[in-house]
């Protein structure tokens, strides 16, 4: 199953529930279509760290949403495994294998 986000209209990580009991999720918009996916906190740290590189090579995007909150939905559509990240000047590509099923999941 892939996910293919060609220009997606927002990229989001947040937080749901108390401390102990929290959700950690990614969101993915592109026009009607958002994909969610739970995540572990370690996980999205990585995450994070590896698209501030990506960001730092590859510069800034011109214009960010103003809204940068999770989406009110957050029914999660797979739960993620390991995530893979890689960059090129003209895409960028995370993958993670769903914890659900041995379906690899891409997200461009």
């Amino acid at each position: 199953m892939n996910y293919v986000f060609a220009n997606p209209d927002k990229v989001m990580v947040g937080v749901r529930g108390e401390v102990g009991q929290r959700l950690f999720l990614l969101q993915a918009r592109e026009g009607r279509r958002l994909v969610i996916v739970k995540c572990e906190k370690q996980q999205l740290a990585a995450l994070a760290e590896w698209l501030a590189q990506v960001i730092t090579e590859m510069g800034r995007p011109g214009h960010l949403p103003d809204d940068l909150s999770l989406e009110a939905e957050y029914e999660t559509d797979f739960v993620a495994g390991d995530i893979a990240g890689r960059s090129t000047r003209r895409r960028t590509r995370l993958r993670s294998p769903s914890s659900h099923s041995k379906v690899r999941t891409n997200w461009c």
